[in-house]
């Protein structure tokens, strides 16, 4: 609520607004404020509708996270838009909800290859879900004892562990961008709305998103 007093402030309100909650939100997810003016061609406001839809409908189908706004307005940090994904709980995630994760983070990158239909066309755009990506796995094998081939080891405790997930780390990571590429093809409809109503209205809520699952499932 600080980010939001100072937000309002700024805008000489006499209150905290909805809008002022919802801007420091913006600010504190993209670490930046929102980006004034159009700058973006219609190819790349449709990529990042796309980019951003992957990640908001594979959060909906695959966690119960809230997702209470997904917007391509751009920021000043350089975010081209973002996907305000809430997990109900950060401690103890079972092996499944960190698999699920990886997922919806490679989701975005996933949406814009079906998107262009070819590998050679997608952007840097997921630079930042990929980063966080790459630690959950490292986790999953260093720290979380989750490897089916490590077992209950502590791979970061040893001396130079990353000779010995690196590859075992290459192969989870494809398997799990492959699984996401094909949950967005089999839900290509619902991805398509999504991503068109984003171009449309550039933000969507919850129940934008809650709305469009249904009608189509």
């Amino acid at each position: 609520m600080n980010e939001s007093a100072i937000i309002a402030v700024n805008k000489s309100h006499s209150e905290i607004k909805k809008d002022d909650i919802d801007d420091a939100y913006f600010k504190i997810v993209t670490k930046g404020n929102k980006k004034q003016g159009k700058d973006k061609n219609q190819s790349e406001i449709e990529l990042t509708a796309y980019h951003e839809a992957g990640h908001a409908l594979c959060a909906k189908l695959l966690t119960d996270n809230d997702v209470p706004k997904v917007t391509i307005i751009p920021s000043t940090s350089g975010y081209g838009g973002a996907t305000f994904n809430i997990p109900k709980r950060m401690e103890l995630l079972s092996k499944k909800e960190i698999l699920n994760n990886i997922r919806v983070l490679y989701a975005g990158r996933a949406a814009e290859f079906l998107l262009r239909g070819n590998e050679d066309e997608i952007t840097t755009g997921a630079s930042q879900d990929i980063k966080q990506a790459t630690e959950y796995i490292k986790s999953y094998f260093c720290e979380f004892g989750m490897s089916e081939k490590y077992g209950m080891l502590s791979l970061s405790s040893l001396t130079d562990e990353s000779h010995l997930i690196i590859e075992k780390a290459t192969l989870l990571s494809n398997k799990l961008y492959k699984e996401t590429v094909q949950i967005l093809k089999e839900n290509r409809e619902i991805l398509n709305k999504i991503a068109k109503e984003l171009i449309e209205k550039e933000t969507l809520n919850e129940g934008d998103l809650d709305r469009i699952i249904h009608k189509v499932v």
